[in-house]
């Protein structure tokens, strides 16, 4: 059964790496999900705080679930130099919450078809610990910048997840083979990273993206040219030396984003919504990337004096 799904989602639907564990949340993932709620380290993301019960017990999800498969996407893609920086994960054809849920959606179907199975299927969809359930897999382990690393994919791999009520064995987890090194908590500029915690209000991910507040001016200068997202700490993981680019066409650079930070600058907002429909940036809106613009704009105009 095993070994007839990851065949069937590997080979049929291209996914790039599959995994199997049982249903349990480890009371230590448990407690530090705790933690970080009672933190309040999540900032305006109030959705994190919200049906805690379920995400401490994917039976509320699915009565009866014995099993968690985990998927994985490779999204790596080298992207053409711009004066500006927008994470690899957005700079894609389509935003991977439509591409990957259909996969995700035609894997869980063969399996509740060809076993009678009751499954429910996510993509960031519903309040599951992903990467929880991913690290207990042989897919990878959660890294010290709090992503999941792959020895195949690097940090860079989108997760779905299925709940399933048959048995299937469990995977034996990958090692956590981080060791002493720091390099992911050592590159990032707002020092947001301490060892497998991420403080959220320093985070140049959540700070271009998620925040909903005007960006402290203290942080200006560290945002540099992103104006979405930051991939500073993943690309700073020696185990991406095993990256490849996706096969996955979705996932491909959008080739019809603004070719520079002036262009971008200069786009109307039903250019913004034509340029950026289905992808990642829809979400965020134009409001709040024109005002990611400016502080790059500003920066470069810093780096640009510098230099004369």
């Amino acid at each position: 059964m095993k070994l007839n799904i990851s065949k069937y989602a590997k080979e049929i639907l291209k996914i790039d790496t599959i995994g199997f564990t049982d249903s349990l949340i480890p009371s230590e993932d448990i407690e530090n999900y705790r933690n970080y709620l009672q933190a309040g380290n999540y900032e305006d993301m109030l959705w994190l705080e919200t049906r805690q019960q379920i995400r401490e017990n994917p039976k509320l999800l699915l009565d009866g679930v014995k099993t968690v498969i985990v998927v994985g996407a490779n999204y790596y893609h080298n992207t053409s130099k711009k004066d500006y920086d927008i994470s690899i994960y957005a700079n894609q054809q389509q935003d991977y919450h439509i591409w990957l849920y259909e996969k995700v959606k035609l894997l869980s179907e063969f399996i509740s078809n060809t076993y009678s199975s009751n499954n429910r299927y996510f993509v960031d969809s519903a309040p599951i610990l992903e990467k929880v359930f991913a690290k207990k897999t042989s897919i990878g382990w959660q890294g010290k910048h709090t992503c999941i690393v792959s020895r195949e994919f690097g940090s860079w791999l989108f997760l779905g997840v299925i709940l399933t009520d048959l048995q299937i064995e469990p995977d034996i987890p990958h090692k956590n083979m981080c060791g002493t090194c720091t390099k992911c908590i050592d590159s990032c500029p707002t020092q947001a990273l301490t060892p497998y915690k991420l403080e959220t209000k320093k985070c140049i991910s959540y700070l271009t993206i998620e925040n909903k507040n005007d960006i402290d001016e203290s942080l200006h200068k560290d945002l540099g040219d992103k104006i979405f997202g930051c991939d500073i700490c993943l690309k700073a993981c020696p185990f991406n030396k095993w990256q490849s680019d996706t096969l996955h066409i979705e996932a491909q650079e959008n080739e019809k984003f603004p070719k520079s930070i002036d262009d971008f600058k200069n786009l109307k907002q039903e250019e913004f919504k034509k340029i950026f429909k289905n992808t990642p940036l829809q979400r965020t809106g134009y409001a709040k990337l024109q005002n990611n613009l400016d502080i790059a704009v500003k920066n470069k105009k810093m780096v640009d004096y510098n230099l004369n």
